[in-house]
């Protein structure tokens, strides 16, 4: 059984990575989506899908994903959970593999027979390697393989808005408009307004520069 483990997308997915995800027998994303439209794109139509809630999955989908999974794959017990620091938190009992994401920085370590494995990121990697891992599974062994990703930039599937834009949100979230009104007066996609919205909401005293640069940047 090969995996594809994938985590912290946040917002930008290549077309034909995409496509190349589908070719795994499963894809595990350990966390991170941050916009609807990269959760429905890694979900949805593409086979074998399990996910797990990350901290910035504040989306409609964000109830849909579990804070952590455990299953048995071909006689190995994987955890997955997306901050490292609620692996103790979270798991009940054993596990061959624990996965998680959040650090955007790659793990592949063992810790008491325990593989510990961080995928990275797609997109926004810390260590300067985009890319992802294959886990191949096979009656209870398991051996871990890395993808790099070269070449273009990964295309963002969310727009970024400008600073006109960040201030007319700010505005009508003041006004008590919802995000779906907000959306539909300023054309923009549902996922940018709520993600604007929730900086706003969630970082007092940050100002237009501010949201900006958080919406571009992983957190």
């Amino acid at each position: 059984m090969r995996i594809a483990v994938v985590s912290d997308t946040h917002g930008q997915l290549r077309a034909d990575i995409a496509e190349e995800l589908k070719t795994y027998d499963l894809l595990m994303h350990a966390g991170d989506f941050d916009d609807e439209y990269t959760y429905k794109k890694l979900s949805g139509g593409i086979g074998a899908f399990l996910g797990v809630k990350g901290n910035c999955d504040w989306f409609a989908y964000g109830p849909a994903l579990p804070l952590s999974r455990k299953v048995e794959l071909n006689g190995a017990v994987v955890f997955m959970t997306h901050r490292p620091g609620d692996v103790g938190r979270y798991l009940n009992g054993e596990a061959d593999i624990v996965i998680h994401g959040h650090t955007h920085e790659r793990r592949e370590e063992y810790r008491n027979g325990v593989l510990y494995l961080n995928p990275g990121s797609l997109s926004q990697p810390r260590d300067g390697r985009p890319g992802y891992c294959i886990l191949d599974i096979h009656d209870g062994s398991y051996s871990v393989e890395w993808r790099d990703l070269n070449g273009k930039k990964p295309e963002a599937t969310a727009v970024q808005p400008d600073a006109e834009m960040i201030k007319k949100i700010m505005k009508y979230t003041d006004r008590g408009m919802t995000i779906g009104l907000i959306s539909d007066k300023l054309k923009l996609p549902y996922e940018t307004v709520e993600k604007a919205v929730r900086m706003y909401l969630t970082h007092p005293g940050v100002g237009v520069e501010g949201i900006i640069e958080r919406m571009g940047k992983p957190r």
